[in-house]
């Protein structure tokens, strides 16, 4: 396994994303064994319990299944743009 993650698979893409012709922005690529993917932020509409309360792990434990729920699921283009949507 650890013949097929070398460096050489990676640098191609690191060179890529660095260079003046490429024109994307906030993406993530994984990278690795010869495989390039994009990957996605992707959120379940989860639960907002709020903040003039104390979270317990029993209020967790009650609604995990609703926090994990991925039906509906936002996808966001960047990090930035899901820690933004968290604090609205």
């Amino acid at each position: 396994m650890a013949s097929r993650l070398k460096p050489e698979l990676v640098t191609p893409v690191v060179a890529y994303l660095c260079s003046e012709q490429c024109e994307a922005s906030g993406d993530i690529i994984s990278a690795g064994a010869g495989s390039c993917c994009a990957v996605k932020i992707v959120e379940s509409k989860g639960v907002r319990f709020g903040t003039e309360h104390e979270l317990t792990p029993e209020m967790i434990a009650a609604q995990y299944c609703e926090i994990t729920n991925m039906e509906g699921a936002t996808s966001f283009p960047n990090a930035q743009d899901q820690f933004v949507s968290v604090l609205i």
